[in-house]
């Protein structure tokens, strides 16, 4: 009975995020007995109270009776992440990724994963934008639950210091960056505009720009891009998003070409009041020509020898 209550107990207090309280419950209950669902949530709650040693130690226990138990493969993940053991870390991600979509088919559910998941799909997916995987970022992308990333941003702007980690804007560019090379143009322009202070992200939205035919909205970004970066302008003369509307384009491709300078507009001849009078008087003449030679009516034409 014991073991029950507390495992109650401690997965409402898990649920809420308040750790240190699940684990007290959790520990209490593995005095009782000691299931691999139990030692899985006590691993999660050791790993969000700091203790990670003992988390690990818990999830191995867990993972040799139930080899895919949730929890325990989630701190297993997050450990190879933490130790930087890229390659283990990414191979564990991506089964984690892929066990929980089996789950979301299952259930017949979509979306978002709960929200325990979301930094290890953070990690998945910038490793997957390093790697150019486009379609697996944006599959670890579109799995993010918001709520939990905006409390993670929330948290880091409480705590960091010096060169600050910024896992919004990094999500917003990553994910952006995937679905600009996925050419799902209109989704990367809005993710990327919300990563106000890079001239990467920026000059990413003028192509997607220039790939739709806006040359008006390309022009905006690149020159943006440009005014952090001057060497976007010679990149733009060889990248083909915007060579492409250059050709069909004269303005555009002035543009580009000068460096952010619109093209001149044609002048306006403004005709001086002597020269319009000229004009006038030579209409007159040739129209007073014309009709002295104009045949009257009646008047006979000149014969002609057959």
């Amino acid at each position: 009975f014991l073991y029950f209550v507390n495992l109650a107990e401690g997965l409402v207090y898990l649920e809420r995020e308040d750790f240190a309280t699940a684990r007290g419950r959790f520990t209490a209950a593995a005095k009782v007995r000691r299931t691999p669902r139990l030692q899985g949530a006590l691993a999660r709650a050791q790993w969000a109270t700091g203790s990670y040693t003992a988390a690990r130690k818990t999830a191995r226990e867990a993972l040799k009776k139930e080899p895919e138990q949730s929890d325990a493969r989630l701190v297993k993940t997050l450990s190879a992440i933490r130790a930087r053991r890229s390659r283990e870390a990414f191979s564990e991600s991506k089964a984690l990724l892929a066990r929980q979509e089996a789950e979301q088919s299952r259930s017949k559910e979509r979306g978002a994963f709960a929200g325990r998941f979301t930094p290890v799909l953070l990690y998945l997916g910038r490793q997957a934008t390093e790697r150019k995987d486009w379609p697996l970022a944006i599959r670890a992308y579109e799995r993010v639950n918001m709520k939990r990333l905006q409390r993670i941003y929330d948290a880091e702007r409480k705590t960091a210091t010096g060169k600050r980690t910024n896992s919004l804007r990094e999500y917003n560019y990553h994910y952006g960056t995937a679905l600009f090379h996925a050419e799902r143009n209109s989704a990367a322009i809005v993710t990327l505009k919300r990563v106000d202070d890079s001239p990467a992200a920026r000059y990413l939205i003028a192509r997607a720009y220039s790939r739709d035919g806006n040359s008006q909205s390309a022009r905006t970004y690149l020159k943006e891009a440009a005014e952090n970066k001057p060497s976007y302008w010679l990149s733009a003369l060889n990248e083909s998003d915007f060579t492409g509307l250059m050709q069909r384009d004269s303005d555009f491709d002035f543009f580009v070409r000068n460096r952010g300078r619109e093209p001149e507009p044609e002048p306006v001849k403004i005709e001086s009041a002597q020269e319009k009078e000229s004009q006038e008087s030579g209409d007159s003449a040739n129209s007073n020509s014309n009709s002295g030679t104009t045949k009257q009516p009646g008047t006979p034409s000149a014969a002609v020898n057959p």
